[in-house]
């Protein structure tokens, strides 16, 4: 049963989202340390739009916190390994005003992959650029690419990946694969991931923005939904912008950002628009969640998993974040 609500934004505001799964055994410090980086994001973001700034200045702000964060997997000290004990990262931004887009793939050594997918975005006439590629344009532009590919792995992470490559007898499990009850609680906690930044300005322009390390265990080359827009995310001012989180490959078969973008414009509520979209990613034997804001704003979140790490603030200025 998927777990939906709405809400209005405002002139102006953003929601954002660490990702979807289940939560593990918390207590109230540790909890407080996950709400504390979504207001950080959130606040960041909002000041953006508070000045007048554009949706994509307040999506980039929001994203970074959380892709600087450990807590979450996306960008350095937060993303999960590879099947090789490597961060390799993904991202995603989109623009609603001019459907313009740009994502990178298998980034290495850089912080904030966002930044390398806005650099796309704004300075490429490619939409998709991966590795090798993308490190060029990002160093080119005066973005840090670190040559240690342990720069930014946390101790935790490889922990993380042990437990993933035990659970299954060829070495490439991930982290849905479990044998035992044990199994099965410690992959839904391993499964919170990804981060995501919807925003609407002043200006009633959108923007969404996607960044993840993607899964644990990942066999060399994969790429999920998050880079991909329509997939991982998508912004158009006629409808909404939407991030998603959750198994990439269900979201990426599904065309799950842009079908839920379309089902959106038929038009039905949004309600109904998310419901139908994480039924077509049922299909395809995915499980995760939204965010969005409609182009009248509206606020909405969508997801069918335990948990979503969540928050939205709007225009006068009121936050909320959640876990559960």
């Amino acid at each position: 049963m998927s777990k939906i609500e709405c809400f209005e934004i405002g002139e102006f505001g953003l929601l954002i989202h660490g990702g979807a799964g289940a939560p593990a055994q918390m207590t109230s410090s540790q909890s407080r340390k996950f709400h504390e980086v979504l207001e950080n994001s959130l606040k960041a973001g909002w000041a953006e739009l508070k000045q007048g700034a554009k949706a994509i200045d307040a999506v980039m702000k929001a994203v970074a916190v959380l892709e600087e964060s450990p807590l979450f997997n996306a960008g350095g000290p937060g993303a999960v390994l590879n099947s090789q004990g490597c961060i390799r990262t993904d991202a995603g931004v989109m623009r609603g005003e001019d459907l313009k887009a740009g994502g990178v793939t298998d980034l290495r050594g850089v912080l904030h992959p966002s930044q390398v997918a806005r650099l796309i975005l704004e300075k490429s006439s490619a939409v998709l650029l991966t590795s090798e590629g993308a490190e060029k344009l990002a160093r080119e532009n005066g973005i840090e690419v670190h040559e240690d590919e342990n720069a930014f792995i946390i101790e935790s992470r490889r922990t993380q990946l042990a437990r993933a490559k035990a659970r299954s007898s060829d070495g490439m499990s991930t982290d849905h694969d479990s044998e035992t009850e044990e199994d099965e609680a410690q992959n839904l906690r391993d499964k919170i991931g990804t981060v995501g930044v919807v925003a609407i300005d002043k200006n009633s322009n959108l923007c969404a923005v996607t960044s993840t390390g993607g899964r644990v265990n990942k066999p060399i080359g994969r790429v999920g939904d998050s880079p991909i827009p329509g997939a991982g995310y998508w912004a158009d001012n006629e409808s909404l912008s939407c991030s998603a989180t959750g198994v990439g490959e269900a979201f990426l078969m599904a065309a799950a950002a842009k079908h839920l973008a379309q089902a959106y414009s038929r038009p039905v509520t949004i309600e109904t628009a998310l419901s139908n979209t994480l039924r077509e990613v049922e299909r395809f034997h995915g499980d995760g969640g939204f965010i969005c804001i409609t182009k009248e704003r509206i606020g909405a979140w969508a997801y069918n998993t335990p948990a979503m790490y969540r928050g939205y603030m709007d225009s006068k200025g009121e936050m909320k974040t959640f876990i559960v």
